[in-house]
């Protein structure tokens, strides 16, 4: 039968797992009732061939006493003593085989020249039984004849059989039982998450795994899909905007550069109308160069591009670098700029992207600043490396604050600009692993960048 042909409950991995469940648990109850019936089985022929032993041997010290009177006297109180006279087998044979006493008809010949205890088809008072016989020839040629009676013994092992069958056939029932519910729990589960997906791939992006309030490993999967769809949905609607920016970014530029070449080629236009056009077009290209360049390292970043230069760096003497290139920025905005460098772990990075997102941070702040800078480095409570800059200018708008580092995302439209600088920093710290979190200082906008310490990383 070919695959596509196979029904589809066996073409099922959720079915075949758990057949293959159930045919282990029902070899195991197998394997643990043969081993109950082996065990118990042995102990009680144990038992029979101590007490057969016993038996023989008291039987052998009362011939040793009383010679042949006193062996007769012993067997026929042992036949009428009603203990255990109903399994208990003894016949005692004269010189001649004929029989003195005993519950034994007869016995074979060959039988009798035999010395071990065995196990034989034997008439007892007329009723053919199996028995384990043990043969002792005496002194005077006489033969004593002790054994046991295994009808008890067979009947045993067919109540433990038959047990065992019930046993089997009922963990059979509920190993079915139990299959039949871990494939119906285990394709509901997996169905939901099927159906999402369909969603999904219908361009549905909002829709989401349903949670069921549990703590399993299916939940734990459906919040692994749902966070993994949060950031495609994310990342979706980051890609439109950007192309939305970008169209409306390109237009303007593209539009004005139009409108000048036109004009320069207008009839009566002069030489000095030209090269103006010219200068207008050439810085027009210039910017949009910046603009796809600013692009193209963001994507770079983001692609993990500049790990192969990763190296061990410190984040204070990256802090100090850019304050020293920053001094006279500040000091021609009329803002101080004051630096608390404390002791940081050394993490493991680039340290010129480092010092770009450090740059476009400060670079931020002293624009927005009314007087005044504050930057620190330090570590937090799991060790890892922190840098904490602040402005006491008029903060971000708190429904802005999301935004920030979006790409083409400007909080303030009076600054020009084309809103990708704090996403090129915002990419830099997610390629060393790092966070940042944004919050109004009132007055100011306060940025915590955290990093993982050289140390912390595998």
């Amino acid at each position: 039968m070919r695959a596509g042909r196979l029904p589809a409950w066996w073409r099922s991995i959720s079915f075949r797992l758990t057949l293959n469940y159930g045919a282990l648990a029902t070899l195991t109850t197998l394997t643990l009732l043969a081993f109950i019936y082996i065990q118990v089985i042995s102990v009680l022929h144990t038992q029979f061939f101590r007490h057969v032993s016993v038996t023989a041997q008291r039987l052998l010290l009362e011939y040793e006493d009383g010679g042949r009177p006193g062996l007769v006297r012993a067997l026929e109180l042992a036949l009428s003593d009603r203990v255990d006279s109903e399994r208990e087998i003894y016949l005692l044979l004269d010189e001649n085989g004929h029989k003195i006493v005993g519950n034994l008809d007869e016995l074979e010949p060959a039988l009798l020249r035999r010395t071990d205890m065995s196990e034989v088809a034997v008439h007892r008072e007329g009723v053919l039984t199996q028995g384990r016989l043990r043969v002792q020839g005496l002194d005077d040629g006489s033969v004593l004849v002790v054994g046991y009676d295994l009808q008890e013994l067979n009947e045993i092992k067919s109540l433990i059989g038959q047990a065992s069958l019930v046993a089997v056939l009922v963990a059979g029932l509920l190993i079915a039982a139990g299959t039949y519910i871990f494939y119906s729990e285990l394709g509901y589960r997996v169905a939901g998450i099927r159906r999402i997906t369909q969603e999904i791939r219908a361009g549905r992006l909002r829709e989401r795994v349903p949670l069921l309030g549990h703590t399993d490993e299916f939940s734990q999967l459906a919040q692994d899909i749902n966070s993994m769809l949060d950031q495609i949905e994310d990342l979706m609607q980051g890609v439109r905007h950007v192309s939305d920016t970008i169209a409306h970014n390109l237009r303007t530029p593209l539009t004005r550069l139009r409108g000048r070449l036109q004009a320069a080629q207008q009839p009566g236009a002069g030489v000095a109308e030209m090269r103006a056009a010219q200068q207008a077009a050439l810085a027009e290209i210039d910017l949009l160069n910046q603009l796809f360049g600013k692009m193209l390292q963001i994507a770079e970043i983001e692609a993990g591009m500049q790990r192969q230069r990763f190296l061990s760096c410190d984040l204070r003497e990256i802090c100090r670098d850019v304050l020293d290139m920053y001094d006279a920025l500040a000091e021609e905005c009329g803002v101080a700029v004051s630096c608390t460098p404390g002791a940081t772990p050394r993490l493991i990075g680039d340290a010129d992207l480092l010092a770009s997102a450090v740059a476009n941070l400060l670079d931020n702040a002293i624009k927005y600043a009314d007087s005044r800078v504050w930057i620190s480095t330090g570590t937090d409570g799991r060790g890892w490396v922190r840098m904490t800059l602040q402005d006491d200018g008029p903060g971000v708008a708190p429904e802005s604050l999301p935004l920030l580092g979006r790409h083409f995302f400007r909080a303030d439209e009076r600054y020009s600009g084309h809103g990708l600088g704090l996403s090129s920093v915002l990419a830099t710290i997610r390629l060393h692993g790092g966070e940042i979190l944004w919050e109004n200082a009132q007055p100011g906008l306060r940025v915590h960048v955290f990093f993982p310490a050289a140390s912390s990383q595998p």
